[in-house]
């Protein structure tokens, strides 16, 4: 399975929706602030460990610059991580694609594509 692109909606530095392509990744470069952390704990809030890793708080919520936060009553954010599953091929030489069993939740878009 290979990672190649992350979605993330208004998770604290991030805003509205930030499409981030990792298939060829190898390493982030950026300024200060530009979000480099905020990328890795997006990824530690889907895939860490302890439950305490994937706690969302009220500080994971991103906040436009000039709106008070005390003013905000709903917010939503969201994280997504995009996922390929490279082919195998059966005994038979026929292909097959595999999905790890604890894997619950997965959407395959369009039904008619590989995974």
């Amino acid at each position: 399975m290979k990672l190649i692109k992350v979605k993330v909606r208004n998770f604290r530095s991030f805003g509205e929706e930030e499409i981030i392509s990792v298939s060829e990744l190898t390493t982030l470069i950026g300024s200060n602030s530009s979000g480099k952390t905020t990328f890795f704990n997006a990824l530690l809030k889907l895939f860490g460990e302890s439950g305490k890793d994937r706690e969302i708080t009220r500080a994971d919520f991103h906040v436009p610059s000039d709106v008070n936060p005390d003013t905000i009553l709903e917010n939503d954010l969201s994280i997504e991580a995009i996922f390929e599953f490279p082919e195998v091929i059966n005994e038979n030489g026929s292909e097959k694609f595999t999905v790890p069993i604890f894997f619950q939740n997965f959407v395959v878009e369009p039904s008619d594509k590989k995974p």
